[in-house]
């Protein structure tokens, strides 16, 4: 649901300028404060032994790691709803909001899995087991066959098919138990250009302006010896024993690169002075975004921006851009099959 400026400035009480944005929303082309660290906690002083990826003008570079994770036919299945406001997506022209679910939801799913196995597989077979020990054993009578289907079937078979029954009916988005509801984790608000990291009861930790935190590209080596990478804002002037996971926006990747796609990204959504990604996920958004509204009634999405093109890709880059530039349209994204979709996003994984 689009939300508007007066709406946002009555709810925070920033001030908005001309274009549409709080003054206090991040624009690139404005100088940064001067980079003073404050007290550094012990999680804080751990994750700035990572990588920290500087600010820069924003790119046309997108993740499409991150954009796989979104397809097509996933959107033409909630379009309806999304439209009644009954659904929102996570990302529009305003926010950028992750959410994760509780502990004790994390249990509850997981034995409602255990429930949907038991329901499937398990029980059946000992109902069949059962039955032929009482047809063939002499040690098994039918009495003790009575007694072990009652007792399979009121402690084992009612209670599995009642959590894996609630698992069927909160997919469908019939009934949601409310300690099943997720919480908010962290939210980027390209309006106001603030970002806010929540404690587990929904209630914000800390809240401050975009610009006052650095990104920070942290690895360590899996079991089996590969690269596991993370992503995280830190604040820049306050010890905090907490960073906003950047990383949890995508599947984990064993490619470094996505995570500087995933960054540039990041960057170009909170920059009101560029548009936002081009992406799946943020499309209908785009015509409500005024930046973005203006860049595209241009006719300028589709191209190639903010990238370093040497020689030898210049040729692949152009030829890149007119292949897409004439056709994305408003429902670019949105209208694809998900096999072009795919094949679409590798041909830009190639170009970039």
């Amino acid at each position: 649901m689009a939300v508007s400026a007066l709406q946002v400035e009555k709810e925070t009480g920033r001030t908005f300028v001309s274009d549409g944005y709080a003054d206090s929303a991040y624009r690139s082309n404005r100088p940064l404060q001067e980079k003073v660290i404050g007290p550094k906690g012990l999680w804080e002083s751990l994750a700035r032994k990572g990588t920290e990826l500087a600010f820069a003008k924003p790119s046309s570079i997108i993740s499409t790691q991150f954009a796989t994770g979104f397809k097509p036919s996933e959107y033409q299945d909630i379009k309806d709803k999304l439209a009644s406001g009954e659904r929102h997506l996570y990302w529009n022209e305003t926010i950028l909001k992750e959410e994760k679910m509780s502990g004790w939801g994390a249990v509850y799913l997981n034995i409602s899995v255990i429930a949907k196995f038991m329901t499937l597989y398990f029980l059946p077979f000992s109902y069949v087991v059962i039955f032929l020990l009482a047809l063939f054993s002499e040690y098994f009578s039918f009495s003790d066959l009575v007694d072990f289907y009652y007792n399979l079937t009121v402690y084992f078979l009612l209670p599995s098919t009642l959590f894996w029954g609630q698992l069927v009916l909160m997919d469908k988005g019939y009934f949601t138990p409310w300690f099943l509801k997720a919480k908010k984790h962290y939210e980027l608000n390209r309006q106001t250009g603030m970002v806010t990291l929540y404690r587990g009861n929904g209630k914000p930790r800390f809240s401050h302006p975009f610009h006052e935190f650095d990104c920070i590209l942290t690895s360590s080596p899996t079991p089996q010896g590969l690269m596991n990478y993370g992503l995280f804002l830190v604040h820049r002037y306050n010890g905090y024993s907490f960073g906003v996971p950047l990383q949890s926006l995508m599947p984990s990747s064993p490619l470094v690169k996505e995570y500087h796609y995933l960054w540039n990204m990041v960057q170009a959504y909170m920059d009101v002075t560029s548009p936002m990604p081009d992406i799946l996920v943020l499309e209908e958004a785009r015509e409500r975004d005024p930046t973005t509204k203006a860049f595209d009634d241009k006719g300028l999405r589709g191209t190639t921006f903010g990238v370093a093109i040497t020689k030898k890709t210049a040729a692949k880059n152009v030829k890149q851009d007119a292949l897409l530039r004439d056709s994305r349209d408003s429902h670019f994204w949105r209208n694809m099959s998900d096999e072009d979709f795919d094949q679409i996003l590798k041909a830009i994984a190639k170009s970039q």
